[in-house]
């Protein structure tokens, strides 16, 4: 039995990183804090904002098709704005949280992609205004507006 001494076997990661400022009624919120979750067809962008405690929080995601180009796309939209969500923990009482969720309804978003063509690729959105309607047997609807940029880089090693 001969060892493999071939060392030529790499690993492709992402480094990614990116900012968020958005409105949720009268209150402004800018979050950094990025989860990023790509797969075959799509890639999912959460950002967690303002959060006091892991239990008490709230959460924007958007899912983008892999295949998106710069432009306005209605919510919804399987080839590219796929869907968003917004998540939020309301306090029941003085020791627990629920989560209570809403889904997008309506809404547009604008976004400038730039591929560098070396790796990096850059979500550029320039607005997005998109209604929410809660899950929960409610009609409680929220607009949500503001703007982000990501960007994802490939690391070999």
């Amino acid at each position: 039995m001969t060892a493999n001494t071939d060392n030529s076997v790499s690993a492709i990661y992402q480094r990614f990183n990116g900012e968020i400022s958005i409105t949720t009624g009268k209150v402004n919120l800018i979050s950094s804090q990025l989860t990023f979750n790509p797969n075959s067809n799509s890639a999912t962008l959460r950002f967690r904002l303002n959060q006091i405690s892991p239990s008490q929080d709230q959460t924007i995601s958007f899912t983008l098709s892999n295949t998106i180009k710069s432009g306005t796309y209605d919510v919804n939209s399987p080839d590219t704005f796929q869907s968003a969500s917004y998540i939020e923990h309301l306090r029941q009482d003085e020791f627990k949280f629920l989560p209570y969720q809403s889904d997008a309804v309506a809404g547009k978003l604008t976004i400038e992609i730039i591929d560098s063509g070396t790796g990096q690729r850059t979500y550029n959105v320039t607005d997005f205004n998109i209604t929410v309607k809660a899950n929960q047997n409610s009609s409680d609807t929220q607009t949500l507006n503001g703007k982000f940029i990501v960007t994802v880089d490939d690391v070999t090693f």
